[in-house]
């Protein structure tokens, strides 16, 4: 039978002692980390799966991922000012979690609403902006002007 307290606390124990011994090299894997968890591209992605798939990964994945960064950058200056210094909180909890735990973009994944809900405020006032220009009264009015 395994003892899982007694191997917790013997990795547990590994860990720390390799944070004290080698911080350099644990400094190293905590931009590695930060890395891996924001890149658009996902470094985890093999080459299992059909062609499509691997081309969607290569491809669709990246393409989603920069647009929602991007959207989500606007959305910050458009959110209200205390969702958008909660979401940068709950962000930058995540991304010190990760340089903690080695995150990868799985671990960024649940926190992905918050960058959508970012970005939708960059969608809304783009769609907003397109309405005014062809006509539309802001009121909500589908009817041109």
């Amino acid at each position: 039978m395994v003892d899982e307290c007694a191997q917790m606390r013997l990795y547990r124990r590994k860990v720390l002692d390799f944070w004290r011994e080698h911080p350099g090299e644990k400094a190293r894997l905590m931009a590695q980390a930060t890395r891996m968890l924001w890149s658009p591209v996902p470094s985890e992605s093999d080459a299992s799966g059909s062609g499509a798939a691997r081309a969607a990964r290569r491809t669709v994945e990246p393409a989603y991922a920069i647009a929602l960064y991007v959207l989500a950058i606007a959305g910050l200056f458009l959110a209200p000012r205390h969702f958008a210094t909660l979401a940068l909180l709950l962000l930058a909890y995540n991304t010190a979690a990760a340089m903690v735990f080695a995150g990868t973009a799985r671990y960024r994944v649940p926190w992905d609403f918050l960058l959508a809900t970012l970005a939708a405020f960059a969608l809304g006032a783009a769609w907003e902006r397109v309405r005014e220009r062809r006509g539309y009264a802001a009121s909500g009015s589908s009817a041109p002007s």
